[in-house]
């Protein structure tokens, strides 16, 4: 127990650069202390991703070493723990690895607040403890979200006061972040949770009243911040327009414009669409860091120097620089070109990235079909989390920020665990005497 409590306190505090240093380490110990194995997948995924990424190379003709070796680090350690296969079930693990994301995240949550009541025209003072290192209070709104959720399945279930308090605290938590874009894949998860061809009107019901719920107390609580989204959210409307001159397109969110740049540079040439150009080589974090504008992370800098492979360089590197020129882009969520699906899709290729959304996918169905038989308290939790975190993929580079992901992949890993234990049907949010400590 003391490994998950360690794992929460660098994924919810400032100490959470030290998770990108020991995130190897903590990958080992997981192995050790839950006597996990690797499975076929990881080994499949693994040796398909170092072979594609060699005849890549040759193909674009550029072998970028160190961007390919910062991408394999930040990725394969989430790869092992996703499909492996933990030999100690029990649902006590989880429960009590929420328990201690809670205690931590309740206690940044009030300290967040004051700094909030203290410098209230600050969109970003509502941070606490957790820090403004990577990507700040854009995983702490996440984080926050997770476990809204996970106190408002536990309430569905228990019908306690408590859950339905920490449900609305760590929401309004979450809201009080102002990351209007991971707000509105909440909104979208829920839609998508809830979808069904039979409850098609219901389902856009809830989502139009959660829509006008959240917006409506965004509206009351921030109205420039409110505004300031809705004027964003208008602006997408130009990435569709026929008709784009250079005034229309400075004001086209960046974040849609490497989608395009993505489908120009990458669709039209079938060997690299299949093969991508290499890990680290197009928007990911790797390229970010390695790119000698972006990053101020010495250290990495130092080990690894400064690379700008071509593709980045052509594609990414105008959408998101320091020049003076475009300072003025440099600004708000919506002009970051990050995404980890697009990242996946140009430097790993299509052929790896489906096989890894197949292997995902088949996981992820196999033990949403136990749960659903075994009608287990965790399913709707499970589900709604799956789907929140992929979602997020497309918004942001989660998927090589350790902070978030191993928060995800770890929940994932020992949910999952469970599946073969004798399931109870209602959560234990207290774990029992009977355990020894890891």
């Amino acid at each position: 127990m003391i490994y998950l409590v360690v794992v929460a306190i660098l994924s919810v505090t400032f100490f959470r650069p030290l998770l990108l240093v020991t995130f190897p380490l903590f990958v080992l110990c997981y192995f050790f202390l839950f006597k996990a194995k690797n499975t076929q997948s990881s080994i499949v995924i693994i040796a398909l991703a170092f072979l594609v990424t060699l005849i890549g190379s040759v193909y674009v003709g550029e072998v970028n070493i160190s961007n390919n070796i910062l991408s394999f680090y930040l990725i394969i350690p989430l790869i092992l723990v996703f499909f492996s296969r933990i030999k100690i079930h029990s649902d006590k693990y989880f429960t009590f690895f929420m328990k201690a994301l809670t205690v931590i995240l309740i206690m940044n949550n009030l300290v967040a607040l004051l700094q909030l009541i203290q410098n209230p025209t600050d969109d970003d003072a509502f941070i606490g403890i957790y820090g403004l290192h990577g990507l700040g209070l854009h995983t702490l709104s996440i984080i926050n979200f997770m476990m809204s959720v996970y106190y408002f399945f536990t309430y569905q279930s228990q019908k306690k006061i408590s859950s339905i308090v920490l449900f609305l605290f760590f929401l309004v938590s979450a809201v009080l972040c102002f990351y209007g874009l991971g707000l509105v894949v909440f909104l979208v998860s829920i839609f998508v949770y809830r979808f069904s061809l039979r409850t098609l009107f219901k389902s856009l019901f809830i989502f139009a009243f959660v829509l006008v719920l959240m917006g409506g107390s965004l509206y009351f609580i921030k109205k420039q911040t409110f505004l300031y989204n809705y004027e964003n959210i208008k602006r997408i409307g130009l990435f569709f327009s026929e008709q784009s001159n250079s005034e229309k397109i400075s004001l086209i969110p960046r974040k849609l414009l490497v989608y395009r740049a993505y489908i120009n540079g990458y669709v039209s040439d079938p060997g690299l669409f299949l093969l991508g150009s290499g890990p680290g080589t197009f928007n990911s974090r790797s390229y970010f860091l390695l790119n000698g504008d972006y990053s101020d992370n010495k250290a990495i800098e130092t080990i690894f120097g400064y690379h700008n492979p071509k593709y980045a360089t052509e594609y990414v590197y105008p959408l998101w620089n320091s020049d003076n020129f475009l300072r003025q882009y440099m600004d708000g969520t919506r002009n970051e070109p990050f995404s980890s699906i697009i990242a996946m899709l140009a430097e790993y290729g299509l052929i790896v990235s489906f096989i890894v959304a197949a292997l995902v996918y088949t996981k992820y169905k196999r033990h949403i079909r136990r749960y659903h038989q075994k009608k287990s308290s965790h399913y709707e939790y499970f589900k709604f989390i799956s789907i929140f975190f992929a979602l997020n993929l497309f918004t942001d580079n989660f998927l090589e920020y350790p902070e978030i992901a191993f928060l995800f992949v770890l929940i994932f890993s020992l949910l999952t665990s469970t599946d073969t234990a004798s399931l109870s049907s209602e959560p234990i949010l207290i774990p029992k005497n009977d355990y020894k400590e890891n």
